[in-house]
């Protein structure tokens, strides 16, 4: 995931005036590249709903989901010491198992690996096998050697919305200069692989995109008319991607922020 040359192959397989074919980046098969190097790839059926289907506008009649819990929290103090937690447990309360001493419980993730033999890359059950966790807590870092010191530290929950999430935090706070509240608030889209809402169905054979209110509209309309399908997750006004926490270290000055899509707040201990 680090190696720029395996990030620099993967690009190739995008093109900002058309829908990506994820059919061909399963795996590491890159089928993209392979079957039509240096060019466009083609928009190819996605048939894979989600597990739970979003509410709101232009969703289908919801899915019973499992309840579950993801834990996400960043702390920070004016030393520059940062710390950046996610805990995810699966189903509420997770395997209800605790080794004494420690104090935490342990998830029930067995449920989250896939069962096809064939798709190592997405967790499947298999001998030395990887799970593909969406857990993402993240610290951003300055300078080098000595003078190597944490500036962000960005955190959330939300089970598959997690990276997309941090990442748009990261965003905000990185190339958009918000600080961390501001950064958290802004509406954020996640690509679901489905054919998404909007009257359209997984049938469209193109790549959904979950989006919350507050995009443009023009936004919307150019990114329809590249081929990826728009669903609407949440009422107006409404946020519910992803539960996430951020602070940025500027010297001796720590400033938090909280994501308004969770109860939750950002606070402060003077010593």
């Amino acid at each position: 995931f680090t190696n720029k040359d395996t990030a620099r192959i993967r690009w190739s397989c995008f093109d900002p005036s058309h829908a990506l074919n994820t059919t061909a980046i399963r795996v590491d098969s890159l089928g993209c590249v392979k079957a039509n190097p240096g060019s466009a790839p083609s928009v190819a059926e996605a048939t894979m709903p989600p597990t739970c289907e979003p509410h709101g506008y232009g969703a289908p009649e919801n899915v019973p989901c499992l309840a579950a819990g993801t834990t996400a929290f960043v702390v920070g103090d004016a030393d520059g010491n940062v710390v950046a937690v996610t805990q995810t447990l699966g189903t509420w309360g997770g395997g209800f198992y605790i080794t004494p001493g420690l104090g935490f419980l342990y998830n029930d993730k067995l449920n989250s690996y896939g069962t096809d033999t064939t798709a190592a890359g997405y967790g499947v059950r298999i001998p030395f096998a990887r799970h593909g966790s969406t857990l993402a807590p993240t610290i951003v870092f300055q300078g080098r050697g000595s003078k190597r010191k944490p500036v962000i530290a960005v955190g959330a929950a939300g089970n598959n919305w997690i990276t997309s999430a941090v990442y748009q935090t990261l965003v905000g706070m990185i190339d958009a200069k918000l600080d961390p509240q501001t950064a958290l608030e802004q509406p954020r889209f996640q690509p679901s692989g489905g054919g998404g809402g909007r009257g359209r169905g997984a049938a469209d054979a193109s790549v959904g995109i979950q989006v919350e209110d507050g995009f443009s509209p023009t936004v919307m309309k150019q990114l329809e008319a590249m081929g990826y399908r728009l669903q609407l997750i949440s009422l107006m006004g409404e946020l519910r991607e992803g539960y996430g926490a951020a602070l940025k270290i500027d010297g001796d000055k720590v400033t938090a922020g909280a994501d308004p899509r969770r109860a939750g707040a950002a606070g402060a201990v003077k010593k």
